[in-house]
């Protein structure tokens, strides 16, 4: 029956997705906020930069995330990196899973602006009903959860649609994600956003630590100098 559900529910969405009845943006997510998820084209003329591709297990189920970063996205309004997350479960899994959830225990999406959606899928992929963020007190919104429960679940066989982040974030480093059902199973890795400094900051930050080098070697020549021409004898003492 659960299975029939999810391929009931995944026509119907997709069927919804084609007839133009969802948004077409993504959803502005503020920390400590949640919304219903939405489907849409992104990322679009963007370009990958980067990808993981990560096997996980655990006694509930197994499983790949696959994680993408992409720049020159054109639907993403807040000019910076667009992230992409999907995933499978195993068919020979004993579970199924409820969530994702993606970020990391400092940094993360914290800081960041962030929109986010599911690329509209095809008539098997699995789409999020809900999406929300950790709260602004506990790290600025860091984590970011893709719930798939109202959905009926990510059943063993299944594969998710691909799951849309869109930042402000101009860097990427590798971070920590999470698939939840009775229990989490932390630290899958994935890609996350970071902030790379502006070249004409790096320039500045580069030529004064060079300078700082220079004026240290010369004040250090200068007292080697000192200390030579104090160690010297003077011509009268060698009579």
């Amino acid at each position: 029956m659960i299975v029939i559900k999810n391929v009931i529910g995944s026509i119907a969405v997709s069927l919804v997705l084609l007839a133009g009845v969802f948004s077409a943006g993504a959803i502005p997510l503020s920390p400590g906020q949640s919304t219903n998820a939405v489907g849409e084209l992104d990322p679009v003329g963007a370009t990958l930069l980067f990808q993981t591709n990560k096997f996980f297990t655990s006694d509930s189920f197994s499983g790949t995330l696959i994680s993408s970063v992409y720049s020159g996205d054109l639907s993403n309004n807040l000019g910076g990196l667009t992230f992409t997350y999907q995933f499978n479960i195993d068919l020979g899994s004993a579970d199924a899973a409820k969530s994702l959830t993606v970020g990391s225990t400092s940094g993360g999406f914290g800081g960041y602006l962030t929109d986010v959606s599911f690329q509209i899928p095809n008539i098997f992929d699995i789409a999020p009903d809900s999406v929300s963020r950790s709260p602004a007190a506990t790290g600025g919104g860091r984590n970011i959860t893709f719930d798939f429960a109202g959905n009926g679940y990510v059943l063993p066989g299944d594969t998710t649609a691909v799951l849309v982040i869109q930042t402000s974030a101009n860097g990427f480093i590798l971070g920590n994600a999470s698939l939840q059902d009775d229990v989490a199973l932390p630290n899958i890795v994935t890609l996350i956003p970071t902030t790379i400094p502006e070249p004409t900051s790096f320039a500045l930050f580069s030529f004064g630590f060079i300078g700082l080098v220079g004026i240290t070697y010369q004040k250090r020549q200068n007292r080697l100098k000192t200390k030579k021409q104090v160690c010297l004898p003077h011509p009268a003492d060698e009579l």
